[in-house]
């Protein structure tokens, strides 16, 4: 399971510097002046971006994901925005020390305070699924150890998804939803009620579902099985 994005260092490829015509002559070799250009590309480029990384959130929500993966996913988009920006000026015989410059230009004015809220997003997005999955294991421990515990258990009929087992007072509980069914001094047993209800389920020959429900009549709780479309209804327990 995922640790931490704390200690994960990226590391970029290394790129080819290319030479190009440079297109914004009037902006010569004076980095003060390349520097504004820069700012005025990467402002109408800025929109592009965030339309970007909310894609990748949004992508990460919808998949299981490898936050290491998600953090060079991250960086290669943060990249691509300062690179092209800066092959797009076009600049004829371009050193490595200019292309760096203003590639560390184009860092501290779009991407440093951006790539901070990413990181931090995508580190509650792995805080968040982690303690997502720590949940889960723990109620799949949980039902483990009640199922061991009571080895004559079924699964509930009302919410199909935990068991049920009886307790020494005589009481059915349920280990996922909230159902209590009190048998009284009634000596039936949990597979007596499993027996019941699948023969009820035997008998059921409509095309509707068979629904469960608990009742108390008369101070007496009682396991009631019934169908919406034929109108059947039969008592279990």
């Amino acid at each position: 399971m995922f640790q931490g994005l704390k200690d994960y260092t990226v590391v970029r490829k290394k790129r080819k510097i290319r030479s190009y015509d440079h297109a914004a002559r009037n902006c010569g070799r004076d980095r003060s002046r390349l520097q504004e250009e820069l700012l005025n590309r990467g402002r109408k480029r800025r929109e592009a971006l965030h339309e970007r990384l909310k894609q990748n959130r949004m992508q990460r929500h919808n998949q299981h994901t490898n936050p290491t993966k998600e953090v060079e996913k991250m960086a290669d988009v943060f990249d691509s925005f300062k690179t092209s920006i800066v092959e797009d000026m076009e600049i004829q015989n371009l050193t490595k020390d200019e292309y760096e410059d203003m590639m560390v230009f184009l860092e501290e004015a779009f991407v440093k305070d951006m790539r901070r809220e990413e990181f931090r997003l995508l580190q509650e997005f792995v805080d968040r699924e982690e303690e997502q999955q720590n949940q889960a294991d723990c109620a799949a421990w949980e039902l483990e150890c009640n199922l061991q515990q009571h080895q004559d258990s079924i699964t509930c009929p009302l919410c199909m998804s935990g068991a049920w087992f009886l307790s020494s007072q005589n009481v059915i509980s349920c280990t996922n939803c909230s159902a209590k069914l009190n048998l009284g001094n009634d000596p039936i047993s949990m597979s007596n009620i499993q027996d019941h209800i699948a023969s009820l389920y035997d008998r059921h020959q409509c095309t509707g579902k068979l629904e469960f429900e608990i009742r108390c009549d008369f101070g007496v709780q009682n396991l009631i099985g019934f169908c919406r479309t034929c109108g059947n209804m039969e008592v279990v327990v």
